[in-house]
């Protein structure tokens, strides 16, 4: 693998960024200065300007989290020119979410080329969401039974992290429909509105077993659409939610965080019944304990320990026998094998 290796010159200025806010909405314009300026105090002045933002998935909630990558050059919004007199360069960029995600992060990068051909990058980061403000999601638990209530909070803010009172929300559950291949079934739904905090509470209940979208949508005042979604689960008996689950061994619990002392419920979807090895690991096998399972549903109860903090790993080992398949063709196939 080749690779290039240049002398390193020390830099003579400086390029910062400069943004009227740290979030804009959809559809505005966003307004940008760079600013050049040497160590010791001048401006950098008729240097050539490159600026690209880099679009970014933003996983957190009001930018709390950093974007694990930069992001991909937008290249329909690059913008090359020149500083002036006082080593500015100011620009207006058409602010628009890319693809369907309620918010984005634009990481913008500028390189600032002098007339000794010494070029310097500078770099902000901007929040570009869809609308004036995010709606969060909460339930207690992921799994729930026919019947039973499903208590789901909804929390309004604007980008400030305000909340905001008097949004109509609509709120349900959504099953899969076959004719337009989507969630977009509608099992239950209900209208809220939130209260002077930016916080709604509704309670649904879902009818029969199944997959569903737990979804809530409303408009802000410009009449841009504001949603969000999760996913719960409604189990019933010994049967699986997903019948092209391949005969996979799969593990679920009903909640992201527990403290020690919680009861933590874990589903298990296993294509074959009897014994099986439950284990708690980190670093090393901590505790284990023989479980029976049954053939589609499993539920098993168990109690987190103090000394389960900071994380624990559950792991479940269960046999069953042999498929026939090609891999066995021309040797000796084993009676069972561990999934």
């Amino acid at each position: 693998q080749p690779f290039l290796v240049e002398a390193y010159r020390k830099p003579d200025y400086e390029v910062t960024l400069k943004t009227a806010s740290a979030h804009v909405v959809s559809g505005e314009p966003l307004s940008l200065t760079v600013q050049a300026d040497y160590f010791f105090g001048q401006p950098v002045a008729n240097a050539v300007v490159e600026l690209v933002p880099y679009v970014a998935y933003d996983y957190g909630w009001h930018g709390s989290s950093q974007a694990l990558d930069y992001g991909y050059p937008h290249e329909k919004v690059r913008q090359v020119g020149r500083t002036d007199a006082k080593g500015r360069f100011t620009v207006v960029l058409p602010a628009q979410v890319t693809n369907d995600a309620e918010r984005q992060v634009w990481n913008i990068e500028a390189t600032v080329t002098d007339g000794s051909d010494l070029s310097v990058s500078g770099h902000t980061r901007v929040f570009v969401h869809r609308a004036a403000y995010d709606i969060e999601l909460h339930t207690e638990r992921y799994h729930f039974q026919p019947g039973g209530q499903i208590p789901v909070t909804l929390v309004a803010r604007d980008h400030a992290a305000m909340g905001q009172a008097g949004k109509a929300l609509k709120v349900g559950l959504y099953a899969w429909k076959a004719g337009t291949k989507d969630f977009s079934q509608a099992v239950v739904e209900t209208e809220v509105v939130t209260g002077a905090d930016g916080v709604a509470r509704a309670d649904l209940q879902a009818p029969r077993a199944g997959w569903f979208q737990l979804r809530v949508q409303g408009n802000d005042g410009a009449g841009r659409p504001v949603k969000a979604d999760t996913w719960v689960w409604v189990y019933a008996g010994d049967s699986v939610w997903d019948a092209a689950s391949g005969g996979e061994l799969r593990l679920s619990t009903d909640r992201d965080t527990y403290a020690p002392g919680d009861s933590v419920r874990l589903l298990v979807e296993s294509p074959v019944g009897g014994p099986a090895l439950l284990s708690f690991e980190r670093g090393t096998t901590r505790r284990e304990t023989v479980v029976q399972l049954n053939e589609g549903l499993t539920t098993l109860d168990f109690e987190l320990l103090p000394d389960d903090v900071p994380n624990v790993h559950v792991a479940l080992a269960v046999w069953r026998p042999t498929q026939e398949s090609e891999q066995w063709r021309g040797q000796s196939r084993p009676d069972e094998e561990l999934l």
